[in-house]
């Protein structure tokens, strides 16, 4: 096939209209045919415009696809508009043409079945397989074709195919198609005339998103990664995309290398095993194809003054060489000529390295090239070849790990040929595994190796670099979206450790398996996602959900409100600095601060803090204090449903802590040292209190007294309508954790490494316990146990009351997400990008869903989804089991992320009550718990008086110890009580209860008004 401008037209659809008209067309000229049609970028107005223009009717518009019947004469016209990128049909899900057994192994192996069970099929991707030759009939991806490129006799038909060759762009193709069958395809072959520079300026004409390459070129070039191919290719990511190339087949055989030692007359001992070690035995016969050794050795490119002389000798033993190669570059080529040679198949031949003005400390890489081969000692280690060796972090050099058991490697074994780094240079060269030996179409049909289980399979890392192409085909496809940068991160993260017990765990350092096998699904995030909206920058703030939208703030100076049920923005507001703070959304006005830091930063700071790894300050914010403001230091009311500004009130510091609102006031904390009071309908600072650091730490209100830490080490109770200070309590480190009060007892984190319990209304410390990193992560407290993460990896569970271990678990990465409980569940972000939810009983992992970078921001829950934002730039919607909500401290008190519950009683600051029961067998425990906010009595009723209350938690409340005749149960407080969170257990006698339910009411009162709720006790 020729090369020709792009079509704009789907394969299938091509089918049925002709470049010609309709002359010829499958269909009657005036059947309208149903069609999705895709503007070029930034043109979507005008292509709805031009729709218009043929007088066709708009039936949808989704996700980019403009949905219309179009009938078949206008199909070509409408092509024709410059704003209209692509034209396809509308059609249900099918399967592929070919036979399962023909499908790629490592569908199944990198889960890419479940995101094709998903609808993530690299919709909307346009892909590059760059190769030799190709069947462009194969039913697995000619539809997917829109254009390729190289002489038309590398492209063959049906009826130009001969029926017995294999096409090893063909195989490649195939997976690519398995991988993303709906992406389109650019097929390119790298034979012909044109150089690789003007190969990839005919490929970018396309403007494809990626590229896969299962070719290596010639190590003729230089290996340090500044060789031609490797440059053109870094012009090629540039442009937005991602490269992935096979690493190389020479690890077993094809490739020696070793530190130059001089035997004493300034030749190179290859191995001491040789019967004569400076001479290497070699075997070659360029009679039909180039026979080559490629000498290399790590010297400046710049200089020349590490020069050696490479020789080649008939025998070992002969005094004059038939070659003699010294050039001015640290390479030497050994190509013997037929004449040379002489005929007569493989010969074997002697290599001799003599030093001649080099210092002798170069290391030595050897290659062969066409008809030669190595006859001595090989090494696996540094035998990557080009364009494997590029620097680019966008070329992703791919290696090969054994798919199935089928064959002489074990499953998820890697590919003794599989090439290795390092690089010359001292890079760790691999970046990624993927699947190899897989089956694919049958030799006779298309071109292809044929299934497994007719012993065929395509092998190499040549199998493994396209199922790598189709995975960036899934990442860039209108289904996920990735950017490049996040696509790239997520195929090296998701990476995981293989079977084979020679290749350690992944790793940056892993020269073998670079990050890891790749694991699609996980790249992709796409298990029980409901949808992600990307900003520009990290999402550290915490998401608000209130009345069907969540409210964050992003690294790249916006407030953003999100439609919870579709996902997309209602509005956003500039705030002119960063927004690390957690918005708070109360009577009608998010509340939310905003600002960051100069250049000007404190090394010092930044070790001692450190928290873990992130990007900029992601995982851990107050590693960055000692820098000074530059921008708006600003606290924020906006309009919840216009994002309009109401007031700003500056500060004279950044702004991270997130404002709580209480009674008709603000209070919210600034790095300028200060505590502020605001009015929140004008902005008007009502007091400001005076800390001797920064304050990070974002307020929580309980029972008129404002609770706050410093980065002066202390933790402050001030008084919330005169900001005098009640108590303070000094500690080791820094407090940039948020305090939590519950039940008359504040819980609060330090860099000093422990979580404190303190007695709110004096300052006491009641206990205090010790992790072996810092505390940034704010805690939640719900049924008497305390949650919290530390930056030693670990999220915890203490008792309430007396600071014992509950359980812990390992993340494994320190972080600072602060946990949400919701339905028996706790839930918390990693700096390992995971979302974790874990059993509140145990901490055993019972759900976790993956990002594509680290989570500082809190989770939210509301309705059984839940709100988080990530380092990825976005936030993040995702199912969780039920219907739960966040419930707990954290949530009661207002503060880092919350939902309805809060955003209704901070109004009205009037009672309110919810509850819940259990579901039990008769004889057995039922526990009920309450969270309520503003009483001052909370009354249970409807208990049976047989029912026996073996443990109660009422906080600091005065209960009733017996259940009254009536079956009342009585908690009160001398004056209302801001938030409380009690609970009891009750059992129950076998006889005489029947299975059903039993509806226990809960009252909650504060002078002249009571909210109720119930709770259900199911017996069965």
């Amino acid at each position: 096939m020729s090369e020709s401008n792009p079509s704009k037209i789907a394969g299938g659809l091509a089918q049925k209209v002709t470049d010609s008209g309709l002359e010829g067309a499958k269909v009657d000229a005036e059947e309208k045919l149903p069609l999705y049609v895709r503007a070029e970028p930034g043109q979507v107005e005008d292509v709805k415009d031009a729709i218009e223009d043929h007088r066709i009717d708009i039936r949808s518009e989704d996700a980019g696809y403009i949905g219309v019947d179009v009938p078949a004469k206008k199909v070509l016209n409408l092509a024709n508009e410059k704003s209209v990128r692509h034209l396809q049909e509308r059609s249900a899900p099918k399967a592929h043409a070919v036979a399962d057994k023909y499908i790629s192994e490592g569908i199944e192996v990198m889960n890419t079945d479940t995101l094709q069970n998903e609808g993530i099929t690299g919709d909307g991707a346009r892909i590059a397989i760059i190769d030799h030759t190709f069947h462009t009939g194969n039913p697995k991806y000619a539809d997917q074709i829109i254009a390729t490129i190289g002489p038309d006799s590398q492209f063959t038909s049906d009826s130009e195919y001969d029926g017995t060759s294999k096409q090893h762009g063909t195989a490649c193709a195939e997976i690519v198609a398995d991988i993303a069958p709906d992406a389109e395809l650019i097929l390119a072959s790298a034979l012909g005339p044109r150089t690789p520079s003007e190969l990839f300026d005919a490929i970018e004409t396309y403007d494809p998103d990626g590229a896969t390459m299962s070719l290596g070129y010639s190590t003729s070039l230089r290996i340090d990664g500044e060789d031609p191919i490797s440059s053109r290719i870094d012009e090629f990511t540039d442009g937005g995309r991602l490269f992935a190339n096979s690493a190389g087949n020479e690890a077993d055989g094809g490739h020696w290398d070793g530190q130059f030692e001089n035997n004493g007359e300034n030749l190179l001992v290859f191995d001491t095993s040789l019967s004569t070690p400076t001479r290497y035995p070699v075997q070659m016969d360029p009679m039909y194809t180039p026979a080559e050794i490629h000498i290399h050795w790590d010297a400046d490119w710049a200089q020349d003054n590490q020069r050696y002389e490479a020789r080649l000798y008939e025998t070992e033993d002969a005094t004059d060489p038939i070659i003699t190669q010294q050039t001015y570059d640290p390479i030497e080529i050994v190509s013997l000529s037929p004449s040379q040679h002489g005929g007569g198949g493989l010969s074997t031949y002697y290599l001799e390295i003599e030093k001649i003005n080099a210092t002798g400390d170069e290391h030595f890489d050897m290659f062969y090239w066409g008809r030669a081969f190595f006859d001595g000692p090989t090494t696996a280690s540094r035998s990557i070849g080009i364009p494997a060796t590029s620097p680019d972090e966008n070329l992703l050099a791919v290696a090969a790990v054994q798919a199935t058991s089928t064959g002489i490697t074990d499953k998820e074994n890697l590919k003794p040929y599989s090439s290795r780094g390092p690089t010359q240079d001292g890079r760790r060269g691999i970046d990624i595994a993927g699947p190899s030996m897989v089956s694919t179409t049958a030799v006779g049909e298309y071109g292809g190796y044929g299934a497994l289980e007719d012993d065929g399979g395509f092998n190499g890392t040549s199998a493994a670099s396209p199922h790598i192409g189709g995975a960036i085909g899934l990442l860039f496809g209108d289904q996920v979206n990735a950017s490049v940068a996040t696509a790239r991160e997520k195929l090296t993260v998701s990476g995981h450790s293989i079977s084979d017990s020679a290749v350690v765990d992944p790793s940056e350092f892993n020269t073998r398996i670079g990050w890891g096998y790749l694991d699609a699904e996980a790249a992709a995030f796409t298990k029980d996602r409901r949808w992600r909206y990307e900003t520009n920058h990290w999402v550290s703030s915490s998401p608000t959900v209130v009345n069907g939208t969540a409210y964050a703030g992003s690294a790249d100076e916006k407030v953003y409100a999100i439609d919870t049920e579709t996902g997309s923005q209602e509005w956003e507001f500039d705030a002119g600095a960063r927004v690390f703070s957690s918005p708070t959304v109360v009577g009608g006005n998010v509340y939310v601060g905003a600002g960051h830091w100069s250049t000007t930063t404190s090394d010092s700071a930044q070790v001692e803090e450190s928290a873990g790894d992130g990007p900029e300050g992601a995982t851990n914010i107050e590693q960055q204090t000692t820098q000074e403001s530059s921008a708006e230091t600003m606290v924020y009311a906006l309009d919840a449903d216009t994002g309009d500004k109401q007031w700003g009130f500056s500060t004279g510091g950044i702004v991270q802590s997130s404002p709580t609102v209480y009674d008709g006031t603000v209070y919210v904390g600034s790095f300028d040292n200060h505590l502020y009071a605001l009015d929140t309908a004008t902005g008007n600072k009502e007091w400001e209190f005076s800390t001797d650091g920064e304050v990070r730490s974002s307020p929580t209100v309980a029972n008129g007294t404002v609770y706050i830490g410093s980065n002066d080490n202390s933790i402050y109770a001030i008084d919330a309508a005169s900001g005098e200070k009640n108590w303070e309590v000094p500690t080791g480190g820094r407090v940039g954790s948020s305090p939590t009060v519950v039940n008359g007892t504040a819980y609060v984190g330090s860099s000093d490494n422990y979580l404190y319990s303190i007695d709110a209304a004096n300052g006491d410390v009641l206990w205090r316990f010790e992790t072996s990193g810092m505390i940034w992560s704010s805690s939640t407290v719900a049924n008497g146990t305390v949650y919290f993460q530390s930056s030693d990896g670990y999220v915890y569970a203490v008792d309430a009351t007396n600071g014992d271990l509950v359980w812990s678990f390992n993340i494994g990465v320190g972080g600072e997400s602060s946990p949400t409980v919701a339905g028996g569940t706790v839930y918390v972000g990693g700096a390992d990008n995971k979302i974790y939810g874990l059993d509140v009983t145990d901490g055993s992992i019972v759900w976790e869903a993956v990002t594509y970078d680290v989570l500082v921001s809190a989770p939210t829950v509301v309705d059984g989804t839940l709100y988080v934002g990530s380092a990825d730039n976005a936030l993040y919607a995702v199912r969780i089991d039920g219907n739960d909500l966040s419930d707990g401290s954290r949530v009661e008190l207002g503060s880092l992320g919350h939902n309805r519950i809060w955003a209704n009683a901070a109004v009205s600051r009037s009672p309110s009550v919810s509850a819940s029961g259990a579901s039990i067998t008769r004889g057995g425990q039922a526990d009920i718990t309450v969270s309520a906010h503003d009483v001052e009595q909370i009354v249970f009723e409807k208990l049976w008086t047989d029912w026996k209350i073996v443990s109660e938690n009422p906080g600091d409340g005065s209960p009733d110890s017996q259940l009254s005749q009536e079956g009342r149960y009585e908690l009160t407080w001398p004056e209302p009580i801001d938030s409380a969170s009690p609970s009891i257990t009750v059992e129950l006698p076998d006889p005489p209860y029947v299975g059903g339910t039993y509806e226990v009411t809960i009252t909650g009162t504060s002078s002249d008004t009571s909210v109720t709720d119930t709770a259900l006790i199911q017996i069965k």
